[in-house]
């Protein structure tokens, strides 16, 4: 039998955080990959659709390269300033207007290191996906001096996504 249930991940936390610390930037090419991860379109159509079932085939279930695409995500947030090397490839990746969920997650990992990804808040902030637009805004509301972004953040009530408006 095979658990889903993700709640046991949480059981192997230390394990996870200390392996990470031990591989350091040594693991920078492999999480660069697997970050850049974007589910194919007609499997998230697939997924959407069945997700009104009670019961989705276990081989839909679970997607290995997004279980890989969130654990890089933690991986960089656990080795913080240690990975601030890849800035610029997480920025390129964050700034692609065709990325979805990877642009998301890249500008979630570059913007938690503050001041330093700074020049790329402004360029977020005009992203064609909402979510790295909210992302953004979060940014300069918790890690970075505000003032420099005023007038892009004015442009941003007027947004057609109402999550980036608010």
């Amino acid at each position: 039998l095979k658990n889903n249930d993700d709640s046991e991940a949480l059981w192997y936390e230390p394990y996870f955080k200390e392996a990470i610390q031990h591989m350091g930037t040594n693991s920078l090419p492999n999480l660069l990959e697997w970050i850049a991860y974007e589910p194919p379109i007609w499997k998230t159509k697939l997924i959407n659709a069945l997700s009104g079932l009670r019961w989705i085939p276990e081989r839909f279930q679970e997607d290995r390269a997004e279980r890989l695409a969130l654990g890089a995500e933690e991986a960089f947030l656990i080795l913080g300033r240690h990975a601030s090397a890849v800035i610029p490839e997480l920025s390129r990746l964050a700034r692609n207007p065709s990325g979805g969920t990877s642009a998301y997650r890249a500008a979630y990992i570059v913007l938690s290191f503050g001041p330093e990804s700074q020049g790329v808040v402004l360029d977020l902030l005009k992203h064609p996906d909402p979510s790295v637009r909210s992302c953004a805004i979060s940014s300069l509301r918790d890690n970075t001096n505000a003032s420099t972004a005023i007038p892009s953040l004015v442009v941003r009530l007027k947004d057609p996504d109402d999550t980036v408006a608010a």
